[in-house]
């Protein structure tokens, strides 16, 4: 019975979540969170991780980064303590946005690459080129334009093999965006306009 009320906090709160109440989703997390400390005390578990990623995202979207920030760690250390690789690399990623945002690079790099090496590790294609993405994302921050572009047409590559077409338009978008900067407009424009059309 418990348990079910806890899995239907984590569900309502994602719907309010998708719907943009953020207030009424976060009741409904720590509703939820509060099912698990009961049920789980001090032990483990997959439920409380994935609820505490849930209520990082909040205060992610609030800019509340050091909230977010917490809530994600805990997380981390449960899904370390349940050897849950695919929640470690969820998690890591999350941690790496957090850094990315506030433009310490180093720290959002470390997590990054630390999220591509379990995505790797799982052979999880889809989350792989997500990471490459992101790494990208931050050579390209910091005007390293050169290794930018070697991590979007990885990531670019990985998206085509799987025909992950959302990820194949954003690589082909920051792909244009590295031209762009360049000075390069003809490919740029190239790159823009088949990212449009796989869009579409």
């Amino acid at each position: 019975m418990e348990k079910g009320i806890g899995v239907s906090g984590n569900i309502v709160g994602s719907i309010h979540y998708l719907r943009g109440d953020f207030s009424s989703a976060l009741n409904y997390y720590e509703a939820a969170l509060d099912v698990w400390r009961k049920m789980y005390l001090d032990s483990p578990s997959s439920e409380m991780a994935t609820t505490l990623g849930n209520i990082g995202n909040i205060y992610k979207i609030r800019g509340d980064y050091g909230g977010a920030l917490e809530n994600y760690f805990i997380a981390l250390k449960l899904a370390k303590d349940i050897k849950d690789k695919q929640s470690m690399a969820i998690y890591y990623n999350n941690i790496g946005g957090i850094y990315f945002d506030q433009n310490n690079y180093d720290k959002a790099l470390e997590n990054y690459q630390i999220s591509l090496k379990l995505n790797t590790e799982i052979i999880s294609n889809r989350n792989i080129a997500s990471s490459i993405i992101s790494i990208g994302n931050i050579y390209k921050a910091k005007r390293n334009y050169k290794d930018a572009l070697e991590n979007y047409y990885v990531a670019l590559h990985i998206s085509i093999e799987i025909n992950d077409k959302l990820s194949i338009s954003i690589s082909y978008n920051n792909i244009g965006d590295v031209y762009k900067e360049n000075g390069n407009y003809d490919k740029a424009i190239k790159n823009y306009l088949t990212a449009l059309q796989i869009a579409e």
